[in-house]
């Protein structure tokens, strides 16, 4: 048990940390560390240290504790939003990813900020750069500004993307390994007998491009001839989804089956696919990608490709941590996953 705790005669204002310092016939860094849990000192000096303030009902003023930091101890989070920039609002994908995000923050001290700003204007630029309301910013929605982005980065800004890596940008990414993840998807139809497959996305984004590049190599490795046919569409969103799809069947085209880039747009190919009375799986087959909280309990449940956003939100939070700590990390892709449900089906007879 630690020495008695003596109050200080004549205090009755909101004890500083030179008052806990004193009391505890210590300095006002080690009163900070003992605070904050640094193992470096020493049990008993935390636990009196602790007792201490307990005692008297200290509490730590952050605000002043990050003034004296120079420190806002705030993440930004930007999303950039048009048809060529993915996160909306109101996208499954970026409310999986702000969660996962929001959860990873949360084992840290620092705050989050979030920002939206439409595709091609610039102020989320003047927003970290020059605001001093954060310390780092994480930014989704790549795009395809390849050149502002390495040149924040070049200028030694704090900014982790979200997107495809690839070894000309000089900015930090975190992302999944997404020709892999378009290998998987074609490569499972593929084996069931599907021969004429459709790849619904916008192959012009990075991202994007990396998966019709996997869907493409899973025929050359099949043997199958490429018979495939690319269908852009404006942004990721299940009404693009459907109507890809409806223009396609009303057109003629045939096909057994789609291999979506993002679930939203799987989403929207089997409701346009259902009202042509044509069955999924029976017919079409349907692969997403993302793997959203919504694709399991969808009907039929959603053959998707997962890029464990869980683990990409503590990806892109510790990656910027380091990066503000003054390292310099390496960009993070992630392994993905194809979960295999209803709307793949079976072998064609």
């Amino acid at each position: 048990m630690s020495q008695e705790t003596k109050p200080v005669p004549g205090k009755k204002r909101q004890l500083l940390m030179k008052d806990i310092a004193e009391i505890a016939g210590v300095s006002k860094s080690t009163v900070s560390r003992a605070l904050k849990g640094d193992p470096r000192i020493k049990a008993e000096t935390r636990e009196r240290i602790a007792e201490i303030a307990t005692a008297y009902n200290y509490t730590v003023n952050e605000g002043a504790r990050r003034f004296r930091s120079q420190s806002s101890h705030v993440i930004a989070i930007v999303s950039r939003f048009d048809p060529l920039h993915r996160p909306h609002a109101y996208d499954p994908f970026f409310q999986n990813m702000l969660g996962a995000i929001a959860d990873a923050a949360g084992e840290t001290d620092y705050d989050l900020l979030l920002s939206h700003f439409p595709g091609g204007d610039h102020r989320w630029e003047d927003f970290y750069l020059h605001s001093n309301r954060c310390e780092g910013l994480i930014l989704i929605g790549q795009g395809n500004d390849d050149n502002q982005l390495n040149r924040l980065a070049s200028e030694g800004a704090n900014i982790v993307v979200w997107g495809a890596i690839r070894p000309h940008n000089s900015y930090v990414t975190v992302g999944s390994n997404n020709f892999e993840g378009g290998f998987l998807a074609a490569e499972h139809l593929l084996r069931l007998g599907r021969r004429n497959l459709l790849f619904l996305g916008n192959a012009d984004l990075p991202e994007i491009s990396q998966r019709f590049q996997g869907f493409l190599k899973a025929h050359v490795e099949a043997g199958v001839a490429l018979n495939h046919l690319a269908v852009s569409t404006p942004d990721f969103q299940t009404l693009s989804g459907e109507n890809a799809i409806k223009d396609l069947i009303e057109n003629g085209t045939r096909f057994d089956g789609v291999v979506a880039s993002s679930d939203t747009l799987a989403m929207g190919a089997i409701k346009a696919l259902h009202r042509k009375s044509i069955s999924v799986p029976r017919d079409v087959a349907v692969v997403g990608y993302d793997d959203v909280s919504l694709a399991a309990d969808y009907s039929p449940a959603l053959t998707t490709v997962s890029q464990n956003i869980l683990e990409g939100g503590h990806a892109l939070v510790q990656t910027l941590l380091a990066l503000i700590d003054g390292k310099q990390p390496s960009s993070v892709e992630l392994d993905t996953r194809l979960m295999v449900r209803e709307s793949c089906g079976v072998a064609l007879s």
